[in-house]
């Protein structure tokens, strides 16, 4: 279950990040603005790489400045067949009562 999660995520962020013309270098460095919270120092291009191909899982607060960087949503960045196991794996995880929200642990993120 987890490996399709990580596989669809990793596919919208290259996507995303492609539709808008940005390298691996510039999304790490627009999402590392958004947030100073430690975890964001786990975000370097080959853990981005990593994460495009399926291979690692970001933080819930890496994900929410991820998704701002590329100007879209948490669900655009969670869409496809798993959104569902997405907000399941989050509520276990007991990171999320929702995906809505998840934004709000950036520390600078724009509140919608």
């Amino acid at each position: 279950m987890a490996i399709i999660l990580v596989k669809t995520l990793g596919s919208n962020i290259k996507k995303y990040r492609e539709a808008k013309d940005m390298t691996l270098q510039e999304l790490v460095d627009a999402a590392q603005r958004l947030s100073t919270h430690e975890h964001m120092k786990k975000l370097t291009v080959d853990s981005l790489r990593d994460t495009e191909e399926g291979k690692w899982y970001p933080y819930t607060i890496v994900m929410a400045c991820i998704a701002k960087a590329l100007g879209i949503t948490d669900e655009q960045l969670l869409e496809g067949d798993t959104m569902a196991t997405a907000m399941e794996l989050l509520k276990q995880l007991g990171v999320a009562d929702s995906l809505q929200g998840v934004s709000d642990y950036c520390d600078t993120c724009p509140r919608t």
